[in-house]
């Protein structure tokens, strides 16, 4: 007697690969096109690609050309079929995304202000940010999947708490006291891990990548074959706490010589006394000052990237707060790194900036909503 279980499982599979292939397609796709690529029959093609546009998925785009004989018809994604929102929580500001089915940004915000330091406040913060959505959009709350807040700090995804924010000035809380009191489902990521999604998103679902976020603090995330390494005790990738200067300056962690503290966005403003705005704009006037600063900057970031690369011979994405003002001078950091190539070998990985500098932290929490989303339709 056949196994059902197992002829439903693969049933599942079979109808999440069909949307996931439908939703990463820029243009419409052909029953037997579908068929071919995912090498299932054109039956099973046709009655899962019926339900989801019986579920208002997925919409028929009609026919497509043809060189000869019946012409064949072709599906796509119903993109506005659901939305998701992500919010991020920085030191001075709150920045939210909002996308649909495809990943495309439907709505982007950034508003200037310190983080409250208390739980309850900040709850109250984040559901006057999501109302705020709702009133500027004319989505309905039925099309939106949830909002997936960006948390700087740890999270113990086994007891769904918060285990340290030291932005937020949050320690072992429950996630449920930030979402209890949002109108829509809600849940909560690692910021730098949100940040990586963005990133990995364009990427081959195999590829490896670490993300190293630079803003008032420093963090990162990994990415192996596909998904986030967490690590054992949801603790990996503290990038920031890699001793790039021994018996330097003390870390707000106790220890000595961590990369956060030489080259975190605080330590530019800190020393310099200006914004990053003033800062990079005195660097660009070749400022002595500002010079000498950037200089001590740029030894400590390559000694960390060099570090990260020997560790986890990977694509090193630079992303966060501090990306946006990289560009003129990045050839100069490549060149740091460089001189500390452990193998001296053309296949370096490489080390690039982010694509979203401003917006890639929210961006990429409400993107995990929707790859979850599509990985369950």
């Amino acid at each position: 007697m056949p196994d059902t279980r197992d002829q439903r499982s693969r049933q599942s599979k079979s109808h999440g690969s069909l949307f996931r292939l439908i939703a990463a397609s820029p243009s419409p796709m052909t029953m037997k096109q579908l068929s071919m690529s995912l090498g299932v029959s054109l039956p099973t093609v046709y009655q899962n690609v019926s339900e989801l546009i019986e579920r208002g998925l997925v919409r028929s785009c009609g026919e497509q050309s043809s060189s000869g004989g019946r012409r064949p018809n072709s599906v796509g994604i119903n993109a506005g079929a659901r939305i998701s929102l992500g919010i991020s929580l920085a030191g001075d500001s709150i920045s939210s995304v909002a996308v649909d089915l495809q990943g495309h940004t439907i709505y982007s915000s950034c508003i200037a202000r310190e983080l409250p330091r208390s739980a309850d406040a900040l709850a109250d913060l984040l559901q006057e940010e999501t109302e705020r959505f709702l009133k500027a959009t004319s989505f309905s709350r039925g099309l939106l999947l949830g909002v997936m807040i960006a948390i700087p700090g740890f999270i113990d995804r086994e007891s769904d708490t918060i285990f340290n924010s030291p932005l937020a000035g949050l320690s072992d809380i429950p996630i449920t006291l930030l979402t209890d009191g949002l109108p829509v489902p809600a849940y909560a990521e690692a910021a730098a891990v949100c940040g990586g999604c963005a990133e990995y998103h364009t990427r081959p679902s195999d590829c490896n990548m670490a993300y190293l976020s630079i803003e008032h603090e420093v963090s990162g995330s990994v990415f192996l074959d596909g998904r986030p390494y967490i690590g054992n005790n949801n603790r990996s990738a503290e990038f920031g706490h890699i001793c790039v200067e021994e018996n330097g300056k003390t870390c707000a962690c106790g220890n000595r010589g961590c990369l956060e503290t030489y080259c975190s966005a605080t330590r530019i403003e800190r020393d310099s006394g200006l914004s990053l705005d003033q800062f990079f704009d005195a660097l660009g006037r070749r400022s002595a000052e500002e010079r000498e600063i950037w200089n001590d900057y740029v030894e400590h970031l390559a000694r960390g990237i060099a570090t990260i690369i020997t560790c986890f011979d990977c694509e090193v994405v630079i992303g966060g707060r501090i990306c946006q003002f990289l560009g003129p001078h990045f050839d100069n950091i490549l060149l740091h790194i460089g001189e500390r190539k452990l193998f001296n070998s053309h296949d370096y990985p490489s080390v690039i900036l982010s694509k979203h500098a401003q917006y890639g932290i929210p961006l990429g929490a409400a993107l995990m909503l929707i790859e979850d989303f599509i990985s369950h339709a």
